[in-house]
Order: structure tokens, then C-alpha cells, then sequence
């Protein structure tokens, strides 16, 4: 009889063990992947860029929190940098084959830092997709996850003259000996303890 009741309760754990197999897998897919619709098609290629002016042109746009964890289209911020521009009277196209020829970032964008805010959502996920899309590839731009025993984030990582910085919603931080130390100064902004790290190239994301 005990027998019998254990292969009755059988089946019913593997489908509870399918069940949160399901949920698991569903959720690190949903959570890694990007909203790969057309994105916005006539937005400027925002590109081959140093980090610093990367990191400018992104803090034209608001922070906007998605607690879903989906990173959307890079074209989205794209559009926003572009709205960003015209509003405070910069034509785009101009702006970006200037910052391509090695000129400064005009101190009006510097003058208004999170002025536009976007009508998608803007979080870590986002701008660190967009900014490894966009720094020139000689920096050689990753996302870099990093995980707390409650929460994580996200920002981009470089390389520069053998040292590392780490651009995002927390700003722009250069000169760390490897990704660890990048990892442990993202760690520490938010007064955590790293669990674990991981790198990605945008192409993880982004075919």
C-alpha cells in the first residue's frame, strides 16, 4: 500500500519540478532579452563614440526605472538623444560627426544633464545595451552584470591604455586595474557585496 500511495505521489512532483523548471527558464530568458521589435528606424546611429561623450549624450535622458528587467531596442534611446538634441536647438546629425572627428561635446549638453524625458523606460538595462552599441569598438565596450545577494545592475565596462572604467546611470569612472575592481566600485555605490560578475558583448543581445 505505501507502495502504491508513492507512485501516486510521483507524477505529481515532476509536474510541480516542470512547473518551476518553466518558470525559471522563462524568467532568465525574459530577463536577458531584448525587446528586438524594428526598434526606431529613422533615428541617428548614435556610434563609433569615445566613452566620455557617450556618457554625455545618455545623461540628456531621464532615468526611468523598468522593473520587468527587459532591455529595449537601442534605437529607443537613439530617438530620445535625438529629441534630447533638437530641444535645446542641436541638430543631431551634426553633433554626431563632430563628436566622430575628436571635437569636444558642446557644453549645452553638459548644461542640460536629464533635461528630456523619454516615453519608454530608461534604466540600467537600457542605457548600458545603448552605450556598448555605441562606444567605438577600439574601447572594447561589454555590458557587465553585476549580482548582490538582492538585486543587481547593470553598467558598461571598457579598456582603455590597459586600464578599465565603467560608464552608466552612475556616471562615468575611469582607471581600474581589472573587471573585479570595476565590479567592486559598482558594488560599493550601492553599499553591496558582489555575489558574482558577468561580461557580455552587446552581440549577446543584439544580433
Amino acid at each position: 500500500m505505501a507502495a502504491h500511495e508513492e507512485n501516486k505521489k510521483f507524477p505529481l512532483k515532476s509536474i510541480l519540478f516542470l512547473i518551476l523548471l518553466f518558470i525559471v527558464v522563462n524568467f532568465v530568458v525574459f530577463k536577458y532579452t531584448v525587446n528586438m521589435d524594428n526598434g526606431v528606424l529613422n533615428a541617428t546611429r548614435w556610434e563609433e563614440l569615445s566613452p566620455s561623450a557617450a556618457h554625455d549624450l545618455v545623461s540628456l535622458v531621464q532615468f526611468v526605472e523598468d522593473d520587468r528587467d527587459v532591455m529595449l531596442h537601442y534605437t529607443y534611446l537613439d530617438q530620445s538623444i535625438d529629441n534630447a538634441l533638437e530641444d535645446i536647438g542641436l541638430q543631431p546629425q551634426e553633433v554626431l560627426e563632430n563628436l566622430q572627428n575628436g571635437c569636444d561635446v558642446p557644453l549645452l549638453i553638459v548644461q542640460n544633464k536629464y533635461s528630456y524625458v523619454p516615453t519608454h523606460t530608461n534604466d540600467c538595462e537600457d542605457i548600458s545595451l545603448w552605450l556598448a552599441v555605441s562606444i567605438d569598438s577600439k574601447y572594447n565596450p561589454q555590458l557587465m552584470s553585476i549580482n548582490y545577494l538582492s538585486g543587481g545592475h547593470f553598467v558598461c565596462m571598457y579598456k582603455k591604455d590597459g586600464k578599465y572604467g565603467h560608464v552608466g546611470n552612475y556616471g562615468h569612472m575611469f582607471g581600474f586595474d581589472s573587471p573585479y575592481k570595476v565590479a567592486q566600485d559598482i558594488a560599493r555605490w550601492n553599499d553591496k557585496k558582489i555575489v558574482y560578475y558577468e561580461l557580455y558583448s552587446p552581440n549577446d543581445f543584439v544580433k
